[in-house]
């Protein structure tokens, strides 16, 4: 546990103490800036907890600690659509014909198929239920599927034998998402059988792009898949702050703001 979660637990069980205590309070408490305080309780209401109906809230209206709420891909895909479709709209321009490629599981990647030129040919390889029924009827596409268990929620396919499958495999790009993006904590997803199967699509291709709307940096969700130094470009949307987009160039990754 890093000091950023100990101190988000500790904030919660304060909260539940004393649920009037305010923001000051909390800065002189922990040792932090009032604006720490602030992401602290905005990662918490993004993270989707809630207070329990018994429980006031502070004055900022900010949750108290309960489970978050469990991913579901009809839910996500509604989240900052149009982003998304800038997003994706540069990524298609990235394509060249007879290529190879991994399109990643999510509601970014997601939009990906209907943006494919019907004439293009390719060759691409998912995991995903959206994306097979997306690209399944046009005609110069070849799919490959990485097959397994189904998880309704994510709309996709798991199983040790898809990822040694997948290991097998070479593709010229990858298309992938992430759920959370950190600087020391990497990129990460919301389930670590997801992670894997990412991991396994990042070792088998040759460039590494990561395609994500600019809300998700500065997150951490519990699956694990990469550093951000294992990626040779990013696009995301022109919220992303300056500061992230210096850290990313700083680290020689090619960044593209749509």
């Amino acid at each position: 546990m890093n000091k950023k979660e100990a101190r988000i637990i500790q904030i919660l069980d304060k909260m539940k103490a004393d649920p009037f205590v305010s923001i000051e309070e909390l800065a002189k408490l922990f040792g932090v800036s009032q604006m720490t305080i602030r992401r602290d309780l905005q990662y918490i209401e993004e993270h989707g907890l809630q207070a329990p109906v018994s429980a006031p809230t502070v004055q900022t209206g900010s949750p108290s600690l309960s489970a978050p709420h469990p991913y579901l891909y009809s839910e996500e895909e509604v989240h900052y659509r149009e982003e998304k479709r800038r997003i994706n709209a540069f990524a298609v321009k990235l394509l060249s014909p007879g290529d190879v490629i991994v399109l990643d599981s999510g509601t970014t990647t997601g939009m990906m198929p209907e943006l494919i030129p019907d004439d293009m040919p390719l060759t691409v390889i998912c995991y995903s239920s959206y994306i097979v029924s997306r690209l399944c009827d046009k005609p110069n596409i070849q799919l490959i599927l990485a097959g397994g268990y189904y998880h309704r929620n994510t709309k996709v396919f798991s199983s040790e034998e898809g990822i040694r499958f997948m290991r097998q495999l070479r593709a010229h790009k990858i298309f992938l998402c992430a759920s959370g993006i950190h600087e020391t904590m990497g990129l990460t997803c919301t389930d670590q059988y997801i992670g894997d199967l990412k991991k396994a699509a990042i070792s088998m291709s040759l460039e590494k792009i990561l395609i994500s709307d600019s809300s998700k940096f500065g997150h951490v969700t519990p699956g694990y898949f990469a550093s951000i130094d294992d990626m040779d470009r990013i696009i995301t949307d022109t919220g992303i702050t300056p500061a992230w987009e210096k850290l990313i160039r700083d680290k020689g990754i090619r960044l593209d703001i749509v």
